[in-house]
């Protein structure tokens, strides 16, 4: 019973959350280099997704989220040893906790941080590109990807290495 309520629960939280990932966003002058995180400003692509795939299923919706086919493999990685590419895996012991949710969300367990309200950023990181409002928007997947894919660019624009939120070399 409690796993169909929870499933229900994500269920609803991802078709309202397609709506929220595909409303405008403002951009500001301050975001990584992809500015936008619009799906309707991406230009489609299809992609063959290779066999050894772990998580192809998410692969269209990377590229729809603006990821460069050329991080997709490393991003698959990842997606199945954060979350096992399950949109819905929680990890509460991750100390953060915004609006009483605790830990890292979604398939590439976005650590709350992000979301955190701090000087630089007074409605949080993500927020402030208009990706997410809330911590269990997380849980849909497309605005997990845009999530993770906004903190690669930071990342990659900070230190040269978009993959280190992940703990991951990019040598």
């Amino acid at each position: 019973m409690r796993k169909t309520i929870i499933g229900t629960v994500i269920t609803l939280f991802m078709w309202s959350g397609i709506a929220i990932a595909q409303e405008p966003k403002q951009s500001l002058s301050t975001s990584p280099s992809r500015t936008t995180y619009h799906f309707d400003k991406v230009k489609k692509q299809q992609i063959a997704i290779p066999k050894n795939a772990q998580c192809g299923q998410w692969w269209q919706m990377l590229l729809d989220a603006g990821w460069k086919q050329t991080d997709l493999l490393m991003a698959d990685k990842i997606m199945f040893r954060e979350s096992r590419c399950n949109p819905a895996a929680h990890n509460r012991n991750d100390p953060t906790t915004v609006m009483s949710t605790k830990g890292s969300l979604g398939l590439f367990q976005i650590n709350l941080f992000w979301m955190s309200k701090t000087t630089s950023y007074p409605n949080g990181y993500l927020q402030s590109f208009g990706i997410g409002n809330r911590p269990l928007d997380l849980f849909v997947p497309a605005i997990n990807a845009r999530a993770a894919l906004a903190l690669f660019d930071y990342s990659e624009s900070r230190n040269g290495c978009g993959w280190a939120p992940w703990a991951t070399d990019c040598n």
